[in-house]
Parts: structure tokens; C-alpha cells; sequence
């Protein structure tokens, strides 16, 4: 598993700023290809709260929390803590929600635990795993 870490930036300046600047950047570019002015909707301060609220919460700061996971336990680690992300998040659905699940959900699971199991053999046979993460 392979995680794209500007490792040397986020050494230099932190990870608060790597992942500011990369949003804003990156907000930029979208604003520029999608123009956000037109056909924008209702805007009022419910809808401006709602966006503040998903853009900060939902994107920038767990992205800031995931990069910093990233920096602190190393990209493989991180990795594949993310692919138990969508086990969890089906669990929590169906305990919590009483969401219904069907056999597609039942194959992506082995799937998912399979691409666990494979990476976590070829890290005790001795096979350095590539990492992106080096400059």
C-alpha cells in the first residue's frame, strides 16, 4: 500500500500548513474549471453553515487528522487502518441505523480483509514493501 506523503515538506513546515495550502490550492483550481457562481443554489445562512460545517469538518480537519496519522505511524500502517474504514463504517450502519446488507457487502468484506491479510504476510515474510513516502 502506497500513500503519496509530501514527507519533506510536512518536516519543514507541519502538517497544518501541507494540507492548508494543498487545500486552497486545490479549491482554487476547482473554482477556476467550475465556476461557483452559477447555478449555485439557494444561499443563505443555513446553506453557508452547512457548507462551513462539511468543508471543515467533514474534508479539512479529518484530512489534517489523517495526514498527521500518517506522519506519526508511517503510511503502510495508516493504510491499512483506512481499509478497515469501510468494514466499520458498514458495522456501525447496521447497529446503529438498522441498515440492511446483502451478499456485494458480504464479498467486499473478504476483499477488504484479504488485502489485509496479504499485506500483513508480505511485511512478516521480509518483503520491504515499496513506500512512496521517501524523496
Amino acid at each position: 500500500l502506497i500513500s503519496a506523503l509530501p514527507e519533506k515538506l510536512m518536516k519543514q513546515y507541519g502538517t497544518i500548513y501541507v494540507v492548508g495550502w494543498g487545500m486552497f490550492i486545490g479549491g482554487f483550481a476547482s473554482w477556476v474549471i467550475q465556476v461557483p457562481w452559477k447555478d449555485c443554489g439557494v444561499i443563505d445562512k443555513g446553506s453557508i453553515g452547512f457548507l462551513a460545517v462539511a468543508v471543515l469538518v467533514g474534508s479539512m480537519f479529518a484530512y489534517l487528522l489523517y495526514m498527521e496519522g500518517v506522519r506519526l505511524i508511517g503510511a503502510q500502517l495508516a493504510n491499512l487502518l483506512a481499509c478497515v474504514e469501510p468494514i466499520s463504517a458498514t458495522v456501525f450502519a447496521v447497529l446503529w441505523l438498522q441498515s440492511s446488507i446483502g451478499v456485494y457487502d458480504y464479498i467486499g468484506f473478504v476483499f477488504i480483509i484479504g488485502a489485509i491479510i496479504v499485506v500483513s504476510l508480505e511485511e512478516k515474510v521480509g518483503n520491504k514493501p515499496r513506500n512512496a513516502c521517501k524523496s
